[in-house]
C-alpha cells in the first residue's frame, strides 16, 4: 500500500485545522492510501487542541503543553521523506511549513497531490485530441503576439500580489476586486496616463478584460 504525507495550514485556524486534515485522512484512506497526518503525529504526542480555551490564540504555538515546534519539524521533515507522496490542503500556499514540505517533496521527487480549492475555480485544461490541441498555438498565436504587453500584464500581477497579499506566493485572490467590468470603465477613461502606483491605466484594462474573460470561460461562456 502506498503512503501519503498530508501538508497545509495549521496556524491561524481554529484547533490548527485538524479536523481539515481529520476529513482529508479519511478521503485518502478510503481511496486506498496509508495516510501519515501531522495531526495524528501530534496527537501522539498528547497534544489536543479541542482541549485548548476558547480565547486561545490559534496563530501562536508558543507555550502550548505536549508540542515543541522543533521536535514537529524533524519529525513532519523525516515523514514527508517516508512517504510516497504528497497532498496539499487548500490554502498551503500561505503556510512556511507546507510550502517547505512541498519543496521536500519534490526535490525527492514524490507524487504530489492537491485538495482543490473552492476559492480558486479550476483551470481549464486544453483538449486532450491532438488535432484540437494544435488549433490553439499559445505561443506563436498570444505569447509573440503581445510579448511586451503580456510582460505589462505579468509585472502587474506581481505588484497587486506584493501589495495585498504580502509574503504570500503569487496568486490570483479572486475574493478581492471582482467587478472587473466596472474597473474596466474606470481605468479606460484615463487609457493614456499612468495610475498612482506608477502603472499604465492601459495595462490594467488589459488585466482586468483577461479576468473577465477567464470567468467567463469558467462559467460557460
Amino acid at each position: 500500500m502506498k503512503s501519503i504525507y498530508i501538508a497545509g495550514p495549521m496556524r491561524g485556524f481554529e484547533y490548527y485545522n485538524f479536523p481539515a486534515f481529520d476529513a482529508a485522512r479519511d478521503m485518502l484512506q478510503d481511496d486506498g492510501w496509508r495516510v501519515v497526518s501531522p495531526a495524528d503525529m501530534d496527537r501522539a504526542r498528547g497534544f489536543a487542541p479541542e482541549e485548548l480555551p476558547n480565547d486561545h490564540d490559534w496563530s501562536s504555538v508558543e507555550g502550548l503543553d505536549f508540542f515543541d515546534l522543533e521536535e514537529a519539524i524533524t519529525s513532519d521533515v523525516e515523514a514527508v521523506r517516508e512517504c510516497d507522496a504528497i497532498f496539499m490542503l487548500a490554502g498551503w500556499e500561505n503556510s512556511t511549513g507546507a510550502r517547505a514540505e512541498h519543496a521536500l517533496a519534490q526535490w525527492a521527487g514524490k507524487e504530489v497531490l492537491f485538495e482543490e480549492d473552492p476559492t480558486q475555480p479550476s483551470t481549464h485544461s486544453l483538449p486532450t485530441d491532438a488535432a484540437a490541441r494544435k488549433a490553439i498555438p499559445l505561443v506563436t498565436g498570444c505569447f509573440h503576439y503581445f510579448p511586451d504587453a503580456l510582460a505589462e500584464v505579468a509585472k502587474l500581477s506581481k505588484a497587486g500580489n506584493d501589495q495585498h497579499n504580502p509574503g504570500q506566493p503569487l496568486h490570483w485572490d479572486r475574493t478581492k476586486s471582482a467587478d472587473h467590468v466596472d474597473c474596466l470603465g474606470r481605468h479606460l477613461l484615463q487609457i493614456d496616463e499612468r495610475d498612482t502606483d506608477g502603472q499604465l491605466h492601459a495595462t490594467k484594462v488589459a488585466w482586468r478584460a483577461l479576468a473577465n474573460l477567464q470567468v467567463m470561460l469558467e462559467q460557460g461562456a
